[in-house]
């Protein structure tokens, strides 16, 4: 999945628009930030673990309906699907994001891997928990471990089920 293609792509649609409405007299299309979380943004870091392929993305965002559109086609395009859900997603607070393409009009992060996994267990052990003990075995770094503690994440219920 290369993620950084589709936000490029968007990125030139969004400038041309802009450039559209600005012979026309019409408002421009506000700058958007996007943050793909979930199995996307596990598949887009080239984790050194298990990753079942999906063709859901999750993408959190203060992008406009036409620009969310305009994504959601190119995904399709792309064999993906934006996940319609995607608001309901939690992250903890501090999760931190890597910057996959910046452009003019759209900037677009994924979350680092150990806070997905933290969401994921904390919100859907059961779904997954085949990921999560994969993620255990590369031996994450303490952080991981921290967060879990921090957001009463019980490890050892997760991987025994």
């Amino acid at each position: 999945m290369a993620l950084a293609t589709v936000f490029e792509r968007l990125d030139q649609w969004v400038t041309t628009e802009n450039k559209s409405a600005s012979i026309e007299g019409f408002r421009l299309l506000p700058k958007s930030i996007f943050m793909v979380v979930g199995q996307a943004a596990l598949l887009d870091a080239n984790v050194q673990f298990n990753v079942t392929a999906t063709v859901d993305v999750d993408v959190l965002h203060n992008a406009k309906h036409e620009v969310v559109a305009k994504l959601s086609e190119l995904l399709v395009a792309d064999g993906f699907e934006l996940d319609p859900l995607s608001n309901e997603i939690w992250m903890p607070s501090e999760t931190r994001f890597i910057e996959i393409f910046k452009g003019e009009w759209v900037t677009a992060t994924r979350a680092e891997t150990e806070f997905i996994i933290v969401s994921k267990a904390l919100k859907a052990p059961e779904k997954n928990r085949v990921l999560i003990r994969s993620y255990i075995a590369t031996r994450p770094p303490t952080s991981f471990f921290e967060l879990c503690e921090k957001y009463n994440v019980d490890l050892n219920a997760v991987i025994e089920g």
